[in-house]
């Protein structure tokens, strides 16, 4: 069976370019080029004049006729993040200065923005569906008929058909992280796209959020703080400038290593008050009910502790919410109002939990604690991020999609199941090219199965209060009603 791995990576450098160079082109960038090439080189000082070169080695990247796409992506993504820096540094007073500090901070609002799972999705498929079915002689399908023909989406097919290039991948990278010391920087490889649309009410209001994917926005070298990209504190700006605001969910743990990415992380807060951060790890003793934890079998007990982490009265830092959000009373009330929703539709007020429902509860509440913040606040676009928006992430954005299915009464229609398959394996193939790791995907499987049973699904549907999201609309798949 062969794999095209390499063809398949090229597919997203290309259309991750293809996309920014359509950002590049309707922001007048050849029309700048011409401007600043008229310009005696004179009138720049020395920050400007490096401005210039990396605003000419972007646009070189969009017009040279190379076809190593991942080069290019990567020269792209340096020179960007250089320009980035320089902008900080420099006053803007000529009128093109604008025009490429605007360009510029497009491109990083392309980035995140603009390319969705579709695009990429469609050349996978296609690839995968090619090499799994050549022994049958079979035709390739089109992607975009009835997805019933993708029944193939299953993981054992998946993994079979990845298996030869995950440990070839793996060694590589580590290999050329030990030459360039550069241990972790996941933007260079692991594109950010739309996964979907989230419409509800807000107050009465019916609004509409965009769901993105990506990797944790920081890089580290060896001995140093990690630092968030420079890429993705433009995409801030950029939204900032049309008063957008942004939510980061993170799945990292708040401490140990990780902790110092979710610090990095959380200090944009600072930075860009149209930016909230909400650290629910997937890790640590709470949530996998160990230690001191482990006997707390009693379900008001488990609730009294859950809620007083959530707000920092105890474990201080376990979790994060912005500060004025806790600051709120009706937001601590209504995060003590989820922990009492959800024992109500999953476990039916049930006096003592075992410590698998103890975990499953947990999990639960922070699916609720989501959709509770994208009903009270003014939030455009929102993400799901772990290390690499994988596997803590990936668990997560299934619970989120399978709640609403429910909510819907739609759980068990072939799109439905076709959508959570997609979701479930094509992310994490599109990063890094394997399945989400075996033990949090069957950890999953185990919380859908056990909690989302028919009493369960009754509560949830026969509730219309409990239907906060109206429609998801995909990036992935049409769905044909």
């Amino acid at each position: 069976m062969r794999w095209s791995f390499h063809k398949r990576r090229d597919h997203r450098y290309q259309i991750a370019l293809d996309e920014l160079k359509k950002t590049f082109s309707e922001n007048g960038g050849g029309d700048i080029a011409t401007v600043v090439q008229e310009l005696p080189s004179s009138k720049n000082s020395k920050n400007h004049k490096k401005l210039l070169r990396e605003f000419y080695e972007i646009q070189n990247c969009f017009e040279s006729r190379g076809v190593n796409y991942k080069k290019k992506h990567y020269h792209f993504l340096k020179s960007l993040r250089k320009s980035l820096n320089i902008l900080d540094t420099i006053e803007l007073k000529e009128s093109w200065h604008h025009s490429i500090n605007r360009l510029i901070h497009e491109l990083c609002k392309t980035k995140f923005y603009r390319v969705h799972l579709f695009l990429f999705g469609h050349h996978l498929l296609q690839d995968l569906f090619a090499s799994l079915i050549r022994k049958q002689n079979a035709n390739k399908l089109d992607f975009d008929k009835h997805f019933s023909q993708y029944s193939f989406l299953d993981e054992s097919h998946l993994i079979l058909a990845s298996q030869p290039a995950i440990f070839l991948e793996r060694d590589i990278r580590k290999f050329n992280e030990s030459v360039t010391q550069a241990i972790f920087d996941p933007h260079k490889y692991n594109h950010p796209f739309l996964l979907y649309t989230l419409a509800l009410f807000r107050r009465g209001k019916l609004c509409r959020v965009k769901m993105v994917r990506m990797g944790s926005p920081t890089r580290e070298i060896w001995g140093k703080t990690p630092l968030v990209i420079e890429e993705f504190k433009g995409f801030l700006k950029v939204l900032k400038e049309e008063n957008k605001t942004h939510c980061y969910i993170n799945k990292q743990r708040t401490w140990g290593k990780e902790g110092q990415r979710s610090f990095a992380i959380k200090s944009l807060e600072q930075k860009f008050d149209n930016f909230f951060c909400i650290c629910l790890p997937s890790d640590g003793a709470f949530y996998y009910q160990q230690m001191s934890y482990a006997t707390q079998k009693k379900a008001k007990g488990f609730k009294e502790v859950f809620y007083k982490l959530l707000i920092g009265e105890v474990g201080q830092g376990y979790y994060h919410f912005p500060e004025n959000w806790l600051e709120n009373k009706d937001f601590c009330l209504g995060l003590k109002k989820v922990i009492g929703l959800v024992h109500t539709l999953y476990f039916d007020q049930k006096d003592e939990l075992s410590v698998a429902e103890r975990r499953h509860f947990i999990d639960h509440v922070y699916t609720q604690i989501i959709i509770f913040c994208l009903q009270q606040f003014p939030i455009n676009s929102i993400n799901i991020t772990c290390r690499d928006g994988i596997d803590r992430a990936g668990c997560e954005q299934i619970k989120l999609l399978y709640f609403y299915q429910i909510s819907l009464g739609i759980q068990e229609e072939v799109e439905s199941k076709i959508e959570r398959q997609f979701l479930m394996h094509i992310p994490p193939y599109l990063a890094k090219n394997r399945p989400i790791v075996k033990e949090r995907r069957e950890y999953l499987y185990q919380l859908l199965q056990s909690t989302y049973n028919a009493e369960v699904c009754n509560r949830i549907h026969n509730q219309g209060k409990l239907e906060p999201l109206l429609y998801i609309k995909p990036h992935f798949v049409k769905r044909s009603v």
